[in-house]
């Protein structure tokens, strides 16, 4: 389904990789496909009440996740969405068994992440998959936005996923699936969008970082499609119709068929089955890692045209 009167590839081109590109769910990404079992998998939800983060979950749920755990910060937010997750467990047959729990935790404060995971560690004993998604957006140029602001991007981007990635470490072992979910921003710079661009983009590298230094974990960045139900600036409403895709992702990348991508910043939109058909290139040649510069750096220096 595409927006009237809107080029979705104005937004999603930039960032194609493959050559078929999606905004609704497909067969080999559908939740109810045997292939995305979720049966016997914990999974914690660090999203803090963001739309895709919602999606995210529903798919999990569908696809008949053993136990949801979502945290959040704000507490009324936190009920509402665990009350719409256990209404939405208990209309799917695949899901009725599902333990929705949520949890009322700061992600960016290192003794409530730390108290939390005491919690979940008496209560579930392991966590499978920890996905982070909490998002914050102050877009205002340099100069104009106060600086404890800009710098609250960092806080929830990088922060936040680094001690939740911590303490899942200390608490679970480096084994499991770390999902780190980022945007499309990484690639693109616009005047007002530094914080939220920079901090998704560190994100990104400290994603590469942690796979590095425990190759037994399977850690993935993912840029998110947009979700309809709150995008963060006007300028993207047009574009948020495929917020339900991370989710369907997230799926994927919790598989072994997705132990190729390990490191790796991956979009959301683009097409599984065509990524597999290449895989060896994408490993060899580091296409899904982060570069540094676009001059040939080397001891001969870069072979400039004049």
């Amino acid at each position: 389904m595409e927006p009237s009167n809107t080029d979705v590839d104005d937004f999603t081109s930039p960032c194609q990789l493959t050559k078929s590109i999606h905004w609704d769910l497909y067969p080999a990404l559908d939740p109810n496909n045997p292939d995305l079992s979720a049966s016997g998998k914990v999974v914690l939800f660090a999203c803090d009440g963001s739309p895709v983060g919602t999606d995210c979950t529903t798919a999990w749920i569908t696809a008949g996740a053993a136990a949801i755990i979502f945290i959040c910060s704000n507490v009324m937010s936190l009920n509402l969405t665990t009350e719409h997750l256990k209404t939405t467990a208990r209309l799917k047959t695949t899901a009725r068994s599902t333990t929705i729990m949520g949890y009322s935790t700061d992600m960016t404060s290192e003794s409530s992440v730390e108290v939390l995971y005491e919690n979940i560690k008496t209560r579930f004993g392991n966590v499978d998959v920890l996905i982070n998604d909490a998002i914050t957006l102050n877009n205002q140029n340099t100069g104009d936005i106060e600086p404890v602001l800009w710098w609250h991007d960092f806080e929830c981007h990088v922060k936040g996923p680094y001690l939740m990635s911590h303490y899942f470490i200390k608490y679970f072992g480096a084994k499991g699936t770390i999902i780190n979910i980022s945007s499309l921003a990484v690639g693109l710079v616009m005047p007002g969008f530094s914080s939220f661009s920079a901090s998704k983009l560190a994100m990104a590298k400290t994603s590469e970082y942690l796979q590095k230094e425990h190759p037994n974990l399977r850690v993935f960045c993912c840029m998110q499609g947009i979700s309809e139900k709150k995008p963060k600036y006007a300028v993207a409403l047009p574009y948020a119709i495929d917020g339900t895709l991370t989710g369907p992702m997230s799926l994927y990348l919790s598989t072994p068929r997705a132990d190729y991508l390990k490191g790796s910043l991956i979009c959301a939109n683009w097409d599984i089955e065509e990524m597999e058909q290449h895989k060896d290139e994408i490993v060899k040649k580091q296409l899904l890692k982060l570069g540094f510069l676009n001059a040939k750096l080397g001891p001969e220096g870069h072979p400039w045209e004049t």
